[in-house]
């Protein structure tokens, strides 16, 4: 006997995929063989019935299936066995792996001058997630494609970068942002990571002093932060 095992499709991405395998089992001998079936590790497989023999160099084709679990997202790949016999007389195993081609995205968050919760909105089917300083959230298993996260926007806080690396270290995007949403193209396999930086805004006080003390009248001041010049008298 012999056996050729093939899978359809070679990849997966999520839990739920299912992988359909086939198998060619030849009488490959010069007698004729009856009730033969194939034994795979991970699945149940159907074939035809041979009990009224299959003749030599003679072929039938059986099948399974089998669903993929977390365990193989987690794993990145899903390999199995399977052999062909009629109880007496077996064939050698065909193995067959079957890669995963999903990826994560991870997102870090970095404070300069105070730590502050900031939430985020990412564009997989996960809810909103929040991040401090130092901290960081993996997303889940996700398909190759495009994905986009957005930071909340916090008035005395200013996003002074995105930095954006694959793992290994490559940086596919690194900015001084103009707005709170990186948009990530995902390739197969990819695990990227992207960091999220805010300074904390500061303040500047203007204190106008005069000598002598309680000289009447008033002094305009000219920023170069606001359009509008003020004024001020003294101890204002």
């Amino acid at each position: 006997l012999s056996i050729v095992k093939t899978a359809t499709p070679t990849t997966y991405d999520e839990v739920g995929d299912v992988i359909s395998y086939s198998y060619l089992v030849t009488n490959s001998g010069n007698i004729t063989l009856y009730d033969i079936t194939v034994k795979d590790d991970k699945a149940t497989v159907t074939c035809p019935d041979t009990s009224e023999g299959l003749a030599p160099l003679a072929p039938i084709t059986c099948t399974a299936s089998y669903t993929i679990g977390q365990d193989d997202l987690d794993d990145g790949s899903v390999t199995n066995s399977a052999y062909a016999t009629d109880g007496t007389t077996s064939s050698e195993s065909d193995d067959e792996t079957v890669n995963s081609v999903a990826g994560k995205i991870i997102i870090e968050k970095q404070t300069i001058g105070g730590d502050q919760g900031f939430d985020f909105y990412p564009s997989w089917s996960e809810p909103t997630f929040r991040l401090s300083d130092n901290q960081t959230y993996p997303s889940m298993w996700l398909a190759p494609g495009t994905y986009s996260v957005t930071e909340q926007t916090l008035g005395d806080w200013d996003l002074t970068d995105i930095d954006c690396i694959v793992e290994g270290g490559q940086s596919v995007y690194r900015a001084r942002p103009s707005t709170d949403t990186v948009e990530i193209d995902l390739s197969a396999g990819e695990t990227i990571t992207c960091t999220f930086t805010n300074t904390q805004l500061g303040k500047i006080v203007v204190e106008k002093q005069t000598l002598p003390n309680s000289t009447s009248g008033s002094f305009e001041f000219n920023s170069s932060w606001d359009d509008e010049n003020f004024f001020l008298s003294d101890g204002q």
